[in-house]
């Protein structure tokens, strides 16, 4: 999978490859808006401009993407940098970053003008605390609340904040201090422009109506610290520098690392001493990649976050097109666009309608489906959390089986659409979610989601499933909704009638494709319900014919007795009693065979 990852970077840059197409090729999109507790939020970039001349902070906001602008590409927005990286990206998602940790950063490794800039801005805009820390003077610096158009009670805060920082003496102490001092500078200024967090994504800073972000000496910086670094035999990551060859390309004799740091998907081991070579804790001997390839990943990984994700039932999902043969130039958004709706097409009905409805403009890839096929990467990536962790990836997936799979689930559509009217009755793989019970967890995401996982496996790969197993899950799902079992992802106030006869459905799904194995019951017995359908009513032979899955006569038996209790129950009901006394018989359980 990784060379399919670096082939969508190679698509991406078109031969382009240079710092400057790759600080841009990593700069993270931003929503216009913003969805929270069912409320939408239109989205705002905060510009703080330190200006020099009046020793005043001023607050400039701009709409997201306003006029038709990229802000993620204007402000290089490449996201925080990980774990306990240098936060030298002086755009930030958290304006605390920026004024307590990116400033000082820059202004060490900056050189020429830059540097000069950041350090008056310093001088003029902050006050420096010094302590002592394990018997040495260090020091933190804190912005001084007058810059900003504070007054009254907010301002009175602010000086108390200011006060007990003059007296405070511990790293911790004075950490906790100014934490809590930057933040409600963040509240504050938002107030001034009667904004809210909610309405904003980025902070970026200005020197001088200059944005930092936009200086060549800052892109440069940035730039090292993502790629260039890596690759310094001398530098911070020297163990895992080698000169040889690449474990992606091929190419020899060029400088190779073995460190995945700046990679948001992990493709080996590099924590484990386990995993490494003669177990030396020294990964150089396992995998390599050179520089060229590395950048072709990060930008890669960007381009999937942004244009190839999507939500299979409740779990997130990457879809990664492998390209068999090489297809010339391709417009590579474009192109996402196509494979995200082609899948989409097959989760849920009104993305069905989208793809058909979007199948002109896509008729060019439509043409090509025989040059690449598609892996699906199921992950969890707890948001605001560097964890990332790989549920499933099901590989070699061919576009020509969603076209199968579409066509098996507008079969049903249209036979439910005929003679059920009951949009309820529809299977999408979205249903599926909803029909294997996967209990909750108590941080949010789920466990033992393998048994759905293999399931949809299962579907895009053309392997059997079980048809009692299918039953056990069915039946468990029926379980839940009947005696409403919190923590699931069963939805149990959904009406029980509708659930069963959807659950029919979804067999029939399975009987299609032409995976379910082991459901003919007949081969277990001689039981025959030849001669005796004259006592049945007629609608049921139609639904049998319908669902197809009834072809055997010990299901047909099983199905009339469970007609027989509710015949028995509706009468029971009618003489008086209504509690229906043969329900007491039924206990979810199951029943033997014989």
């Amino acid at each position: 999978m990784i060379e399919a990852i670096k082939r969508i970077g190679e698509y991406t840059v078109d031969g382009n490859l240079n710092p400057e197409t790759f600080l841009e090729y990593i700069c993270q999109k931003l929503p216009e808006t913003t969805i929270k507790k069912e409320k939408t939020f239109k989205q705002h970039v905060v510009i703080l401009n330190f200006n020099t001349n009046k020793k005043k902070i001023e607050i400039n906001v701009e709409e997201i993407n306003a006029g038709g602008s990229d802000s993620g590409k204007k402000y290089l927005w490449v996201g925080n940098f990980k774990g306990n990286k240098p936060q030298l990206n002086i755009t930030s998602n958290r304006v605390e970053n920026i004024l307590t940790k990116s400033l000082p950063l820059v202004k060490e490794r900056a050189d020429g003008n830059l540097k000069k800039d950041i350090r008056t801005v310093i001088d003029l805009f902050f006050i420096k605390k010094d302590y002592k820390e394990k018997k040495k003077i260090e020091s933190k610096n804190y912005i001084k609340p007058e810059v900003f158009d504070f007054s009254g009670p907010i301002l009175d805060e602010l000086k108390e904040i200011e006060t007990k920082l003059a007296l405070a003496n511990t790293k911790k102490e004075i950490e906790e201090l100014i934490d809590g001092f930057t933040g409600n500078i963040e509240k504050n200024l938002l107030d001034l422009k009667n904004l809210s967090t909610d309405r904003v994504s980025l902070y970026t800073i200005a020197i001088d109506n200059q944005l930092v972000s936009q200086n060549k000496e800052y892109t440069k910086m940035i730039f090292k610290e993502k790629i260039e670094n890596l690759f310094d035999e001398k530098g911070d990551y020297k163990d895992n520098y080698q000169k040889g060859l690449c474990s992606i390309c091929g190419n020899d004799d060029l400088p190779s690392t073995s460190n995945t740091t700046n990679l948001e998907f992990k493709f080996y081991m590099t924590d484990k001493i386990g995993f490494s070579s003669n177990l030396d804790g020294i990964f150089t001997k396992n995998y390599n990649i050179c520089k060229n390839c590395y950048q072709y990943l990060i930008i890669a990984e960007n381009i999937i976050d942004t244009n190839l994700s999507t939500r299979i039932g409740g779990l997130n999902t990457y879809i990664i097109p492998h390209f068999i043969h090489k297809v010339g130039k391709i417009n590579i958004e474009d192109f996402s666009k196509y494979l995200t709706y082609s899948t989409s097409s097959v989760i849920a009905l009104d993305s069905l309608k989208k793809f058909q409805n979007e199948l002109e403009r896509f008729k060019e890839y439509e043409a090509k489906k025989n040059n690449f096929i598609i892996n699906y990467l199921f992950y969890h990536h707890p948001p605001g959390s560097s964890e990332f962790k790989i549920l499933k990836l099901i590989k070699d997936v061919p576009p020509s089986r969603l076209d199968f799979i579409r066509r098996i689930e507008e079969d049903i559509f249209n036979l439910v659409s005929n003679k059920y009217e009951n949009n309820n009755f529809n299977i999408y793989l979205e249903t599926i979610w909803y029909s294997i019970p996967i209990k909750k967890e108590k941080k949010g995401g789920y466990s033992g989601v393998s048994r759905y996982l293999d399931l949809i496996d299962d579907i895009f790969s053309n392997k059997n499933v079980d048809y009692n197993f299918l039953i056990n899950q069915f039946t468990e799902v029926i379980r839940i909704i009947k005696f409403e079992r919190e923590g699931y992802n069963i939805r149990i106030n959904e009406d029980f009638n509708t659930k069963i006869l959807q659950l029919n459905f979804l067999l029939l799904f399975f009987k299609k494709l032409g995976i379910m194995r082991g459901s003919n019951m007949s081969e277990m017995s001689k039981i025959t319900i030849s001669g005796i359908e004259y006592i049945f009513p007629k609608d049921i032979f139609e639904y049998w014919k319908d669902i197809e899955i009834y072809g055997d006569d010990c299901k047909k038996a099983l199905f009339m007795l469970g007609y027989l209790i509710g015949e028995i129950g509706y009468a029971q009901s009618d003489s008086g009693h209504k509690k229906k006394p043969i329900l007491n018989k039924i206990n979810f359980q199951g029943m033997g065979k014989e």
